[in-house]
């Protein structure tokens, strides 16, 4: 069985009796009134926590059942009905969450089951305290603009003090962000104080009212271009200083081709320099320079009304590179011919000077003595008392280096060795690697020196001669062509004596059998009886006349010498005599 309207609100009044006494008063300043006018409230919005005063406007002289949360998306629902007000009378509630909610009072007098009949309404705002966000931006000619940053907020409207005596400027809220302009009659330091405000609320416990001080100013400064560095094939970066956080800024970038491009900077920091790296794939420093510089105009004004120093970029590239005396490269540069006084080509680990460059453009080779200058380099200039320097690039970079072949070398045989001379090579170096000819034509590597001098005392044998190469290494691991050969006869001649004397007087005290290098060299010495009295290996040190420690005897012994000679086995026999 349905239960009738009239019934629930009977029962929903005996209730809230029973539970819930409320101070009731006789308050009669009622300021907004409902719907149907049956009810007012002294405020319809305002911060947490807000006490809202109803008063029974007597209308319809019934006594009313009341509601104070109620849903504004369900207005006419039964539920929620706590207390009742007679008319005339006036009652309070305190709001401490916050949220749109509906007064409701309900007339049971009526016999209509229609709630819409029997029930009118209020809406009220409750918000949260918040902080009013605002900022200011400082105009040319004494003026200033402040934005409320956070203008959505359910104020009604901000009251703008601007601290100078003058009557508060009201702006309507509403939107997102709420900006007004203002110009002082006089130069000087003013606060400026946002407050929120409600049509028909309380702002008591909003939030505390928020000021920022400001010095008005005449004119904006003239921003200053420090430096305009090139750093890659695409990016320029661009440091200035003098940039006015209430200015806006545009950063322009002249091809030497025409084109014109921009970049918005948006507001800066005066007191500090900034960098502004432009990176874009459509710039192209290797084939235009730049003409730079910044635009400004304050917040106030859609007109950039001051620009600062302007700058060109450096193009610069190198080229085709060789190795002789020296190492070379091909340069070039350009910039504009524009205030252009001069530039310099300099190393980039400590600014030493290459040389000057007396015009904005050109094409020349130059010079380094040796690897150990192939540094990182670059040209700068100065321009309207700024920097401009041009990317930095490395001679020779990435390239395998290789160094002219050096003078071949000379070569002397002293005993069984060869003594080899290298003449000093085009550059320092760290290490000289010497190969031999092999029998099949090639050459192979039989050791290193970091003098200018190398003993070879591994001789190889079966050849009437032998040939040497060498490289060079710099001070950068670069290794120089081989060189031509040096080749040096290997073949000894043999100057056999008749006779020895080895009586001390170190004269003719040895047989000996010549000169050179010979090849599996041996010497056999036989007395008269054909036996062995000396075995040597060694053409140039010979027999001493000895045997078993002791003198040999004089009279004629047989000697048989035995080499190879370009491959050939070669002997020598025939008696030698010892006297004394």
């Amino acid at each position: 069985m349905q239960t009738s309207f009239h019934t629930k609100i009977k029962n929903a009044l005996g209730l809230a009796l029973a539970l819930i006494s409320l101070c009731i008063s006789n308050t009669t300043n009622a300021q907004i009134t409902s719907d149907k006018g049956w009810f007012e409230v002294d405020y319809n919005a305002g911060c947490n926590p807000l006490t809202i005063t109803i008063t029974n406007t007597g209308l319809n002289n019934s006594t009313l059942f009341i509601d104070f949360y109620g849903d504004p998306d369900d207005p006419y629902s039964t539920d929620g009905f706590s207390t009742t007000i007679a008319p005339g009378q006036s009652t309070s509630n305190q709001y401490t969450t916050p949220g749109k909610f509906l007064i409701r009072v309900v007339d049971t007098s009526t016999q209509s089951n229609d709630p819409e009949d029997r029930i009118d309404i209020l809406e009220v705002d409750i918000i949260s305290p918040a902080p009013i966000d605002f900022e200011t931006y400082l105009c040319t000619q004494n003026s200033v603009n402040v934005k409320i940053t956070n203008g959505n907020q359910d104020y009604d409207y901000f009251e703008i003090d601007f601290g100078d005596g003058s009557p508060p400027v009201q702006t309507t809220a509403g939107t997102s962000v709420v900006s007004s302009d203002y110009t002082y009659a006089n130069q000087g330091t003013y606060t400026i104080t946002v407050t929120g405000g409600f049509n028909n609320g309380n702002s008591a416990n909003c939030a505390t009212p928020v000021t920022e001080t400001i010095t008005t100013l005449e004119s904006i400064a003239t921003p200053q271009i420090e430096s305009v560095v090139v750093t890659d094939e695409t990016s320029i970066e661009v440091t200035h200083r003098g940039l006015d956080p209430n200015v806006y800024y545009e950063l322009v970038l002249l091809r030497n081709v025409g084109d014109i491009i921009t970049v918005k900077l948006g507001t800066g920091n005066s007191s500090a320099l900034t960098t502004t790296l432009v990176d874009f794939p459509f710039l192209n420093t290797t084939t235009d320079f730049y003409e730079i510089f910044l635009l400004g105009a304050p917040f106030c004004s859609p007109t950039y009304q001051v620009q600062s120093n302007s700058v060109h970029s450096i193009i610069f590239n190198l080229g085709t590179t060789s190795v002789d005396q020296q190492f070379n490269t091909e340069m070039e540069w350009a910039t504009s011919t524009q205030n252009f006084s001069g530039a310099e080509l300099l190393y980039a680990d400590n600014r030493a000077l290459i040389q000057p460059l007396n015009t904005a453009q050109g094409t020349e080779t130059i010079s380094f003595d040796d690897c150990t200058y192939l540094s990182p380099i670059y040209i700068e200039k100065i321009e309207n008392g700024a920097i401009s320097r041009s990317i930095t690039l490395t001679p020779f970079d990435n390239q395998v280096i290789t160094l002219p072949a050096p003078v071949a070398a000379t070569a002397e045989y002293t005993g069984n060795a060869i003594d080899l001379a290298f003449p000093a090579p085009n550059f320092p170096f760290t290490a000289i690697e010497i190969f031999e000819k092999q029998p099949d034509g090639s050459f192979n590597s039989i050791g290193t020196s970091n003098t200018l001098n190398f003993t070879d005392t591994d001789i190889s044998g079966g050849y009437s001669e032998v040939c040497y190469t060498y490289t060079y290494t710099d001070e950068c691991g670069n290794i120089s062509t081989t060189s031509s050969e040096t080749c040096v006869e290997l073949e000894g001649s043999l100057r056999i004596p008749n006779a020895f004397s080895p009586n001390g007087d170190n004269q003719n005290d040895t047989f000996t059998v010549g000169n050179g290098i010979f090849i599996d060299f041996q010497m056999l010495i036989f007395n008269r009886w054909g036996e062995l009295v000396f075995q040597g290996n060694d053409p140039t040190t010979g027999w001493n006349g000895t045997f078993n420690g002791k003198p040999a005897p004089i009279g004629a012994y047989v000697y048989r010498i035995s080499y190879n000679r370009d491959g050939i086995p070669t002997t020598a026999k025939g008696t030698v005599t010892l006297i004394r």
